[in-house]
């Protein structure tokens, strides 16, 4: 047989979060097979320790397949086998304590993402497993007795390959570069999107208000067609709008589904609530200045802007107010994009999963091939959907991958 620089019976493909994990998995199995990760980076982990703001919101209590994207069916099939509370109980092999907050958002006890990432390498180092960083895979080759892997430093021989690369979400390498394995072995790529990123606006009259946070629910809309609406804090920035629930909404705009969001900046009072409180304060302030005379109810600007889009002023007073009451409720911003693939957290696309077993993450082309994680044509809401994703696709493929050889 031909000498290689590296063998081993599973090979994984980057070294992230469902990379590391379907490493674990594999090698933690009954049979106990050889697990190498080949890392383009200079660590493993490098995105999941900044993940959540550094918190990394490990999984959420409320994942089902309505808050997936792509293809929902195959994320669907897969949860049902590896859970929330199958991941949180494999996390805590590793030393992973988790809590969950009101919202249902899982996060490590420790606040801290970095020490996600310390728990899985370390658990790696203890399990036998070669972490080879700074050696990424420029090359994959299907064989009769396994696969040939062309890296930075040599050729590697694996009976078993996991994929695990990730997305070009937030990152500055090429497409080519994080699907190549998958696509040299005749897998179908989809139309990549950016998702869970900033939206640009062209709403000028706004751009006052950069750097204001407010409560508010927003409605994505098209042709004034509700598509779904969200709440939380909403951003105003320089180039239009972010927060939580823009963040959430913003693969409607990446997508060319919407076209307008409305906020509604007092979500807790009705229409009819919002205009008799308007027009009692235009009674009752009426000697106030005009930048005034919403203080108090809402940011200061806030309110300026309202009521300058409302036409204000003492002449018309009742009917300004009324307008202003209807833009208080659904404040109309007209959307023009998202500021890209690298400022996304999440890639929406990626490869076509009808070509693999929802249950083992294998390839139905190429046996011995898995794919997990953001590779693959599934995203998530943000709120840890995402790395449960992770978590799940990445435990059945390794799981499947060690079962296969042993």
């Amino acid at each position: 047989m031909k000498r290689y620089t590296f063998t081993s019976d599973v090979a994984v493909i980057g070294g992230g979060a469902s990379g590391m994990f379907a490493a674990l998995t594999a090698a933690k199995s009954g049979s106990r097979p050889s697990v190498t990760v080949y890392e383009a980076g200079e660590r493993v982990g490098a995105k999941l320790s900044v993940t959540g703001n550094g918190r990394c919101n490990i999984s959420n209590a409320g994942v089902s397949p309505e808050r997936y994207h792509g293809s929902r069916r195959f994320a669907a099939a897969a949860l049902e086998l590896f859970s929330v509370q199958d991941a949180v109980r494999e996390l805590g092999k590793y030393g992973v304590l988790i809590t969950e907050e009101k919202d249902g958002k899982l996060f490590p006890y420790s606040l801290q993402a970095s020490s996600v990432t310390d728990c899985l390498r370390f658990s790696c180092a203890e399990a036998g497993i070669a972490l080879e960083c700074d050696c990424a895979v420029r090359g994959i080759k299907a064989g009769k007795n396994g696969f040939v892997l062309t890296t930075e430093r040599g050729e590697a021989f694996a009976k078993r390959v996991i994929m695990s690369t990730g997305s070009v979400a937030g990152v500055a390498a090429s497409e080519e570069t994080v699907y190549s394995p998958a696509v040299t072995l005749g897998h179908r790529l989809t139309r990549l999107l950016p998702s869970v990123v900033k939206v640009k606006t062209a709403a000028k009259e706004l751009k006052a208000l950069n750097g204001i946070k407010v409560n508010a629910t927003v409605s994505a809309v098209k042709g004034g067609r509700l598509l779904r609406k969200e709440s939380g804090e909403v951003l105003f920035t320089e180039y239009g709008l972010s927060g939580p629930p823009v963040l959430q909404l913003s693969r409607l705009v990446s997508s060319g589904e919407c076209d307008c969001m409305l906020l509604d900046l007092m979500p807790e009072f009705s229409l009819e609530e919002t205009e008799k409180i308007l027009l009692s304060r235009g009674a009752d302030f009426r000697d106030r200045p005009l930048s005034e005379l919403l203080s108090g109810m809402l940011n200061k600007r806030v309110g300026q802007t309202v009521l300058k889009l409302a036409g204000y002023s003492p002449e018309n007073k009742r009917a300004a107010l009324i307008r202003a009451a209807g833009l208080i409720k659904a404040l109309p911003v007209k959307v023009t994009g998202v500021t890209g693939m690298r400022s996304a957290q999440v890639c929406a696309g990626g490869i076509e999963t009808a070509d693999f077993n929802p249950l083992t993450m294998e390839s139905r082309l190429v046996k011995g091939f898995y794919v997990t994680g953001e590779a693959l044509n599934v995203d998530g809401d943000c709120g840890g959907f995402n790395l449960q994703w992770a978590w799940t696709s990445g435990y059945l493929a390794g799981k499947a991958a060690a079962e296969d050889i042993g």
